[in-house]
Order: structure tokens, then sequence, then C-alpha cells
């Protein structure tokens, strides 16, 4: 007995719904497949199995990879016919041309032009996701975020590329996670500024509501990074305190403010850290931090709580 057909009848479930033969569960594709008409059970169990490896006896875990599970629910990708010409009970089926036929039929269906570009949008998210060094829960939000917005037919992108990159960029907003710079999206990918800018807009014009991310977020990333002492760091957070609400500050980065008040409180502390050193760490410019640094002394000196601090 094979390896398939060895894990097929250990994990027999019910009857088939068409013609009541057996349901056998075909780990390599992970669905419940009838053994005599072929219908394919919707209602498959979620299991780690043991998958045999191509040409090999041998067996190994195979945990279901979770951005795989996504793409194939979102684009309802559940059937799949192979090469390998083998029934669901292991059986060799003879190649024919109605097969490839079938095959290729299959191919089309599964993967028309609207499915390709979820797809590709799905490996631009994943790809974005690894340079800009963002976790797996940002990643599928992501994914929701830009499956969405072909689904429900109010926005279609001419650059894949920089809508995943926008819809990163909004789910690290919806996970209240400090999102990357823009810095760092021009420096580690290609993206177009000027495009990413476009979609992120009309990502969040088109009726949603997202969180503002807080400068004191970014504060002991930052710091970490540039190793600044603990005692910079809480001047950091006092400053950010006494700017809170300051008109001064109206619409800037919040990482930007976050690397500034870094620097203000360095100087204050004598901790000796430079722009270029802190701007590094915060992935801005020093040109940024300069401008930001004048900002937050003027908004400090229009501050009641300055005096206190």
């Amino acid at each position: 007995m094979s390896g398939v057909e060895q894990v097929a009848s250990e994990t027999r479930q019910n009857f088939c719904a068409d013609c009541l033969s057996d349901l056998f569960w075909d780990p390599e594709n992970g669905e419940q497949v009838c053994g005599k008409c072929g219908t394919v059970s919707p209602s498959a169990p979620d299991l780690t199995l043991y998958v045999p490896q191509s040409g090999s006896r041998q067996e190994s875990a195979a945990p279901v990879d979770p951005m795989k599970s996504i793409l194939e629910r979102e684009l309802n990708l559940s059937t799949l016919i192979d090469g390998s010409d083998i029934d669901a009970r292991g059986k060799q089926l003879a190649s024919n041309h109605e097969l490839k036929q079938l095959r290729r039929l299959n191919t089309i269906v599964s993967w028309d032009s609207s499915n390709r570009r979820l797809a590709r949008g799905l490996q631009e998210i994943e790809r974005l996701s690894d340079l800009l060094g963002v976790n797996d829960a940002v990643a599928r939000r992501a994914y929701e975020i830009y499956q969405k917005s072909f689904s429900d037919g109010t926005f279609r992108a001419r650059s894949l590329t920089a809508m995943a990159a926008a819809s990163v960029f909004i789910a690290c907003r919806d996970l209240e996670i400090p999102r990357p710079s823009e810095e760092a999206l021009r420096l580690r990918t290609n993206v177009n500024e000027k495009k990413f800018r476009h979609y992120y807009r009309n990502l969040l014009g088109n009726g949603r509501t997202v969180n503002i991310p807080n400068p004191v977020t970014y504060i002991s990333r930052i710091a970490s990074k540039a190793r600044l002492a603990g005692k910079t760091e809480r001047r950091a957070f006092e400053i950010l305190d006494a700017v809170k609400g300051s008109p001064v500050l109206a619409g800037k980065r919040p990482i930007s403010i976050a690397a500034a008040a870094l620097y203000l409180a360095s100087l204050d502390t004598e901790g000796g850290a430079t722009q270029l050193r802190i701007a590094a760490a915060a992935e801005v410019t020093p040109i940024t931090i300069r401008k930001r640094s004048l900002e937050i002394s003027t908004a400090l000196k229009e501050s009641p709580k300055a005096s206190t601090h």
C-alpha cells in the first residue's frame, strides 16, 4: 500500500453525498474526495497530516501554510488536478487527451484574470512585508484590505506593487503597529512613491476609518536602535507629553516627531546622539529631524506643560 493509500484509509470520512461511496482524505491537496465519482467534499477536516514526500515512502509533517490558506479560501482554489495521473486511491490513471483537456480547462477556470491579479497581489504583499520587516498578522490584514478593494468593484490598481504597499501601511494602522517609514519603502523596495500615495489616499477615502499612530509608540523602538540611554528616552516622553495636541505639529508624520523628540532629549540629557544617528535609527532624513526639532521647540514655548518638566 502506498503512502497516499495508507493515510487515506486511516482518515476516511463519512460518505459521498452524490453516490454514497466512501470519501477519502487526500493529504497532498487537503481535500476529501470520493473514490468513485471524484466529487470533492466541502467539509474537509483542518488537520496537520503526514504527507509522503515526492518519490519517497518517507513521511513528514506538513502543517498548512496560513498565507496559502488565505489565498486558496479567498480565490476558491479548492480543486487541483495535478500531473501525477493517480486517483484518490493512489491508482495509476491512463494519461489521455481528455484528462489533459480537463486539466487545461480547470486551470483556465481557476485562474482567470481577476484571480491572477489577486494572487500576484498576495505575492507582492508577502515580498514587501519581508522587506519592510512587518509580521504575518500585518501581511494577512493587508491582503484582506487588498482583496476587498477588488471585490467591491470600487477600485482597480494599475500598479500592484504600489497597491500592495498601501495595503501594508494601512494594515499597520489598523492593528496599531508602528508602520515603516516612507524612506524605508523607497530604499528597500521599487515602489513608485507617487503611485503609493495615490493608492493610499484612495484606500483611506474608501469609507475607511483608521487609527492615527501616536509618536509615543515609536520612541522605544528608535531609542533601542540608536542605543540611547534610558534617561534620554524618558525625557523624550516628557517632551511629547508637553507638545501633545499642538497645532504646530498637526499633520506631521508621527515617526519624524518621535525622532526629533529623541534628538532634543539627547541634547537636554547630554546623551551625545547626532541627528544622523537618530535619523538612521528612525529611517528618516537628518533634514526632517532638523525641521521637526524646530517645530517641537516652538510648540514647547507655547505649551503650559513645558514649565512643569
